[in-house]
């Protein structure tokens, strides 16, 4: 017997009903009450959600984790991916889009090309989810998208490096 169940942006209504309880689960865990303000709500279910329900569930913790505040507003909605972006250690992402191969190297390592920009890019979000989630893992994973499990082992790749 085959199950077919539409993509999530094709379901707009389940979406608020999706959100509600994965800030409920989220409040539940951190014990910190938040809210989402009407015209964030709005944004989520305006986006495509091409990776469904994970999509969705991942943008709420990021936003949830990123925001101090206890109102989720629609600028912590459009920015939650970014936020994490403001440390100075890594502000040359600013402009990624319209950044070369060639800007990034020259950025991250003084013109010397043999740098690995990409696990260079890797570390540091790694460390600032750390550094944000006060060192836990499971809290560093939900910020990033990622698995504890892939927290934990790329921690300690980088450790073996150094």
């Amino acid at each position: 017997m085959t199950i077919h169940i539409p993509p999530l942006r094709q379901r707009l209504d389940d979406i608020p009903v999706l959100t509600e309880r994965f800030m409920e689960e989220l409040a539940t865990q951190t014990g910190q009450a938040k809210t989402l303000s009407p015209d964030a709500l709005d944004y989520l279910v305006h986006q495509p959600w091409r990776g469904n329900v994970r999509e969705l569930r991942n943008t709420i913790e990021r936003a949830f984790m990123l925001t101090t505040e206890t109102l989720i507003t629609l600028t912590d909605m459009e920015d939650g991916d970014w936020a994490i972006l403001s440390d100075p250690s890594i502000a040359a992402f600013a402009g990624l889009p319209s950044t070369t191969v060639e800007d990034l190297f020259s950025k991250f390592s003084d013109g010397d090309q043999t740098v690995n920009v990409l696990e260079f890019v890797e570390q540091t979000l790694i460390e600032l989810a750390m550094k944000q989630a006060d060192h836990n893992m499971s809290q560093a994973a939900n910020l990033l998208g990622i698995n504890y499990k892939q927290v934990a082992r790329r921690l300690q790749k980088y450790d073996q490096e150094e």
